[in-house]
């Protein structure tokens, strides 16, 4: 898992990575690939790389100032809708919320 999953942090930003990709890195087969990422996980590998990509997503709304179209393209969305609406299926918040939550829960931001 730690060779999978610094593959996929070192293709983060590139929305064109995909699950085949990865197994090519790997070098495994793409059924080994997915039943590696599902007994490990129990998500399927794509919604594994999503969740990698929100992560990565969440640090640089936390830490960064960028704004939010350069944040999904720099964490492998291919459209800012489908970044929010990702973001908003799997933390209750559009990414523009969550900014805002952090900036308000930490006094240091002010």
């Amino acid at each position: 898992m730690k060779r999978l999953d610094e593959s996929i942090a070192n293709n983060l930003a590139n929305e064109n990575f995909s699950i085949e990709d990865l197994s090519k890195l790997l070098l495994l087969s793409y059924s080994h690939t997915y039943r590696l990422i599902k007994a490990k996980t129990n998500l399927t590998p794509s919604m594994y790389l999503r969740q990698k990509r929100l992560v990565f997503a969440c640090h640089l709304i936390e830490k960064t100032e960028l704004n939010l179209t350069e944040i999904a393209y720099r964490s492998g969305f291919s459209t800012l809708s489908y970044f929010s609406q990702s973001f908003s299926e799997d933390y209750g918040y559009s990414p523009s919320q969550y900014r805002k939550k952090i900036i308000y829960s930490n006094p240091n931001n002010s």
